[in-house]
C-alpha cells in the first residue's frame, strides 16, 4: 500500500522557500499579464467593431483567430526562442513568459469583450444619440460600462482558466509554482505528494483571485447588481 510522506516536502527550508517563491512568481506574472492582456484585448475588441477601417478590423480578427487556434506552449517557445533570433535581442525568460501570456490573454479577453459590446441593446445606443452624445462619448460612457458589467463573470472565469495554464512557462525555465514543484520532486522523489500540494496551492490561488474579482465587481459596477 502506498505510504504518503508529505513530511519529506517540509524537511528543508529550501523546499518551502521554492514553493513560496513559485507562488509569488505565478501570481505576479499572471496579474501583470492579465492587466496588459485586458488593455490589449479591449483595443482588439474595439478594432473588430470598427466598420470604418476594414484593414484594422481584418488584422484584429486574424490576430485573435491565430492566437486562439494555436497552443500556448507554441506561442511561448516562439516568443522565448524565436523572436530573439529574428530581432536580435535577448530578454530574460520571465520577460518572455510575460509577453507570451499578455499576447495569449489578449486574444481571449478580446472575444469576451466583443460579445459584451454586441449584447448591449440598440436602445441604449439610440438613447445616447438622442442625448446628442458623440460616438466616442456613447462608446465610453454608455456602451463599454454596460458591456464590461455584462461579461465581467466571463472575464474573471477566463482569467482563472488562463492562470491555470501558465504552469507551462516552467518549460522555458521560469521559476513559477510548477517549476518549484518539479524542483522539490526531483530532490525528494515524492512526485505524488508534490503534485497534490501543487493542486491545493493552485486551487487556493484561484479562489483568492475569485474573491478579489468579487470585490472589484462591487467597486467597479455597484449599479449593475442593483438591476
Amino acid at each position: 500500500m502506498f505510504e504518503f510522506r508529505f513530511y519529506e516536502l517540509w524537511r528543508s527550508p529550501e523546499y518551502i522557500q521554492a514553493l513560496l517563491n513559485g507562488c509569488l512568481t505565478s501570481i505576479v506574472l499572471s496579474v501583470i499579464g492579465g492587466v496588459l492582456g485586458f488593455a490589449m484585448g479591449l483595443a482588439l475588441a474595439l478594432a473588430q467593431g470598427n466598420s470604418s477601417n476594414l484593414v484594422l478590423r481584418y488584422i484584429a480578427v486574424s490576430y485573435i483567430e491565430f492566437v486562439r487556434n494555436t497552443p500556448f506552449i507554441v506561442q511561448l517557445f516562439f516568443v522565448a526562442f524565436g523572436l530573439p533570433l529574428l530581432l536580435g535581442y535577448q530578454w530574460s525568460f520571465e520577460a518572455s513568459a510575460l509577453l507570451a501570456m499578455t499576447l495569449n490573454f489578449s486574444a481571449y479577453f478580446a472575444e469576451v469583450i466583443r460579445a459584451g459590446i454586441e449584447a448591449v441593446p440598440n436602445g441604449q445606443v439610440e438613447a445616447a444619440q438622442s442625448l446628442s452624445l458623440t460616438k466616442r462619448e456613447s462608446l465610453y460612457d454608455v456602451i463599454l460600462p454596460q458591456a464590461l458589467a455584462r461579461v465581467y463573470p466571463s472575464l474573471a472565469s477566463q482569467f482563472i482558466f488562463l492562470f491555470l495554464t501558465t504552469g507551462l512557462i516552467s518549460e522555458i525555465g521560469v521559476r513559477d509554482l510548477t517549476w518549484a514543484g518539479r524542483f522539490v520532486a526531483d530532490r525528494t522523489f515524492r512526485d505524488f505528494e508534490v503534485f497534490i500540494v501543487l493542486t491545493v496551492l493552485y486551487i487556493l490561488i484561484a479562489f483568492m483571485f475569485l474573491s478579489l474579482f468579487g470585490l472589484m465587481k462591487r467597486w467597479a459596477f455597484p449599479w449593475w447588481g442593483a438591476k
